[in-house]
Formats: C-alpha cells, structure tokens, sequence
C-alpha cells in the first residue's frame, strides 16, 4: 500500500535522495523547500515553502503518513 510521505529540505543532497527512494517504493511523495531543486524530483509535488513560517506550510501535511525533516541552514 502507497504511503503518502512529506519531506522537509527536499531540494538538498538528502532530502533529493529520498524523494527518489519512495517514488521508486510507490510512494507519492510530497518535498518541501524554500530553495527551488537543481535536480528533478520526478513525479513529486513540490512545494516552495520556508519551514519557519507556518503560514507557508497551510495544508501542505494534510493526509501524511510520515514526515521526514531533513530542513537545515545551509551555512551550518
């Protein structure tokens, strides 16, 4: 059974990594960024949004079943 999984900092090294990892599970998948992603993220809604302004992330993880937080600081 598909799971509907949302991850946070999709457009980062990890974050691209495992949007491809459960698109290939069947798995829709759902990335979150405030960057646009240099790659393609395959059949994955995108959704350009800043974690720290909750008003961004409105509906976003509406029917999720997991959440995978890989948002970070670039710098840090």
């Amino acid at each position: 059974m598909a799971r509907r999984i949302a991850i946070t900092g999709a457009s980062g090294f990890i974050g691209t990594a495992l949007v491809h990892h459960f698109l290939g599970q069947g798995d829709e998948v759902i990335a979150t960024d405030w960057l646009e992603p240099k790659a393609p993220l395959g059949t994955a809604r995108f959704c350009r949004a800043d974690i720290s302004k909750s008003e961004q992330l409105k509906g976003v993880f509406e029917g999720v079943d997991t959440v995978f937080h890989m948002a970070a600081i670039p710098s840090i």
